[in-house]
């Protein structure tokens, strides 16, 4: 019987430890894709996912916003600031709707860019769950490496 109680006591114990260890707040890490879907150029900004789709000819750009699971979202709901850069000199861009999609805006590049020139784009989004924004952080892409984006690779350019 004292035998039997013992092994009750330390399976008891071994249950109370197992149980303690499943109750802590664990980290889920969501699987999504670094894919082009528009045949652009990724980037990360925090949770969110912006693709940048370059028109060569016409120094077009459009971009789709998508969160981490590479969902749309509106563009409403985030504060995409574009910022083309040419060696001191910084322009903010103007971003127009995609007639029939609110997750894409698109800009035109002004002709005669230097061959140096960036774009520096910052994305906040607050996040209703988490009741913070997203990020705050920009990056800076260089032109040539959008313009030069093809869709056949379907990785080309993603930055995080």
């Amino acid at each position: 019987m004292k035998i039997f109680l013992s092994l009750l006591t330390v399976a008891g114990i071994g249950l109370a430890t197992a149980s303690a260890e499943s109750s802590a707040p664990k980290k889920i890490k969501i699987p999504h894709q670094h894919q082009s879907l528009h045949g652009g150029t990724l980037l990360m900004l925090g949770d969110d996912h912006l693709e940048i789709a370059a028109t060569k000819k016409a120094q077009t750009l459009t971009l789709y916003v998508s969160d981490k699971l590479r969902d749309p979202v509106a563009v409403s709901d985030v504060k995409l600031e574009v910022t083309l850069i040419q060696g001191t000199e910084k322009i903010p861009l103007s971003l127009e709707p995609v007639p029939g999609q609110t997750s894409a805006v698109r800009t035109t590049l002004p002709k005669g860019l230097a061959s140096d020139a960036s774009l520096e784009i910052r994305m906040p989004r607050v996040t209703p769950l988490k009741g913070s924004v997203s990020t705050n952080a920009s990056q800076t892409i260089a032109i040539s490496k959008l313009l030069n984006a093809t869709a056949m690779d379907p990785h080309a350019g993603h930055h995080m």
